[in-house]
């Protein structure tokens, strides 16, 4: 059995076993289209005035000699208690979610607009598709760059989160690794929750702004009202007046609809592993109940480090 290990930098001291005991445990969350965190629990021998919100903070976990950094953001809390000091913070989300940003973009595709505002607040890009081309885009100081952003991921059906590195994917799922557990071997716990699909339609209405003809006409051509439909049947209702276009409505209908009827998530615990990332799957064996198998879209990634329990890696998949 492997031992278990980590490095936590912040600003320019080091913490790691062996020299030195502060860290208590240590909890990282990625999930697509949520703000990444962190949130590490520290012994009272730390002083509490060389933690400050807005220091640089890197997390690498691992056995051994195998470490591999899971983390780089920024502290945005800091807690001293009577024992233990709690700190906490995002990776580079944070960036986006204290932006905020007044601009209007003509003719430009989600990804481009989600780029160009990822780039306004110092965030470059990894991956991005282009998804719906709006017309025209208005994004306003009201809400931050971060919900901008979210809302055009939405709008796609895309996945929208930060790389380690904090680079930006805004694309449909594409699988990047596959990892294997089996039942017996490498799986702790294991859980599913299976729902009834929610709506059997949706309907999309946006404001008119071009013809039925598609979004290179225009605008106000038209006193129609714009909308589009995925479905049979009645179902949910979204009036958005961002869309200003039938092809951007259905699109949005699709994506919508795709997304509320997924029916089923899971829950899967194993040792820890810090190799596993937003994009990746699972596969999923030799359960005994055979509809708990198959292979899955990682969606949220929970690493856990402690003392008391050691290193757990709890994966939600969909």
């Amino acid at each position: 059995m492997f031992k278990p290990n980590y490095k936590v930098k912040i600003g320019e001291t080091s913490y790691e076993p062996g020299q030195s005991n502060e860290i208590i445990s240590i909890d990282t969350d990625f999930e697509i289209n949520s703000p990444c965190t962190f949130d590490i629990i520290l012994a009272n021998g730390v002083n509490p005035a060389k933690l400050k919100r807005g220091d640089d903070i890197s997390i690498s976990l691992g056995y051994e000699n195998n470490l591999k950094e899971i983390f780089r953001g920024i502290i945005d809390t800091v807690e001293p208690d009577i024992s233990t000091i709690r700190i906490s913070g995002l990776n580079g989300t944070s960036k986006l979610l204290s932006n905020r940003v007044n601009q209007l973009y003509e003719k430009q595709s989600a990804g481009k607009i989600a780029e160009d505002l990822a780039s306004k607040c110092g965030v470059s890009k990894d991956a991005i598709e282009e998804g719906i081309t709006f017309p025209m885009y208005v994004v306003d100081n009201t809400k931050t760059v971060y919900e901008h952003i979210l809302k055009l991921s939405e709008m796609c059906g895309f996945d929208f989160y930060l790389t380690t590195e904090n680079k930006l994917v805004f694309r449909k799922y594409v699988k990047k690794t596959t990892h294997t557990y089996s039942y017996g071997k490498n799986i702790i716990s294991h859980k599913i929750t299976q729902t009834a699909p929610q709506h059997d339609s949706v309907d999309v209405y946006g404001e008119s702004s071009s013809s039925f003809k598609g979004s290179e006409t225009s605008h106000w051509l038209t006193k129609k009202n714009v909308a589009g439909k995925e479905g049979t049947g009645g179902g949910m209702f979204v009036h958005d007046l961002s869309i200003r276009d039938v092809d951007s409505a259905k699109n949005v209908a699709k994506a919508t609809l795709a997304k509320i009827n997924k029916t089923a998530t899971g829950i899967v615990k194993v040792p820890g592993n810090a190799d596993i990332k937003l994009g990746d799957a699972i596969k999923i064996e030799d359960m005994p109940q055979t509809g708990m198998n198959g292979e899955f879209r990682v969606k949220r990634i929970h690493h856990k480090l402690s003392k008391n329990s050691g290193f757990t890696t709890e994966i939600e998949y969909i």
